[in-house]
């Protein structure tokens, strides 16, 4: 097995080998499913036989996806092997295969332990054990920079009349709320 990962924007790649062909594939715990392009499948699998697929995929933009069908392949990833489903999307240009979720439940059954802990902060202020700072941020470092600027002051910007009404409703409840507070400027 080889992973390949960056601390930047690289993607963090593993090695595959499905049906007996070895693809590097794109770990993708965003990806609730795991999913090759059309070009993908007419060059390794197209003699496996494809299945409609009922489910629907939506990136994060809402845009949805368009599926071409399904594959059951026999995958084998970190010494584990076995029947998976595949899905092929029906893309206009090809794509590194994603390893999703679904693979990685049974591949790496333990891979949410890692990240599958980490507490809300707001739950964790109301957890009485839980209930300092200091237990809230234990284990992180942080440096905190502070500059000495006086706020810039601008012109304020004209509301378009039919506007102002809801820009007012806006400003009182947010004053309301102790979010912004009113300043006397001197001009």
């Amino acid at each position: 097995m080889m992973i390949a990962s960056s601390r930047f924007s690289k993607p963090c790649l593993v090695e595959v080998l499905v049906e007996g062909i070895s693809l590097n594939m794109e770990i993708d715990c965003g990806a609730a499913i795991t999913v090759i392009s059309f070009d993908t499948y007419k060059k390794y699998f197209k003699s496996l036989g494809v299945t409609s697929c009922n489910s629907r995929l939506v990136v994060v933009d809402g845009q949805q996806l368009n599926i071409f069908g399904e594959i059951t392949v026999n995958a084998s990833v970190n010494n584990v092997q076995d029947l998976v489903k595949l899905i092929i999307l029906d893309s206009p240009r090809n794509f590194v295969p994603l390893l999703g979720r679904n693979w990685l439940d049974r591949f790496y059954p333990n891979w949410r332990k890692t990240f599958g802990n980490a507490m809300n902060i707001n739950a964790m202020r109301n957890d009485p054990e839980q209930n300092s700072a200091q237990q809230i941020v234990m284990g992180f470092e942080a440096d905190l920079v502070l500059r000495e600027e006086k706020p810039i002051f601008r012109k304020a910007y004209d509301v378009p009349f039919k506007l102002r009404e809801k820009v007012i409703e806006h400003l009182d409840s947010l004053e309301k709320q102790n979010v912004i507070t009113p300043i006397q400027i001197q001009l």
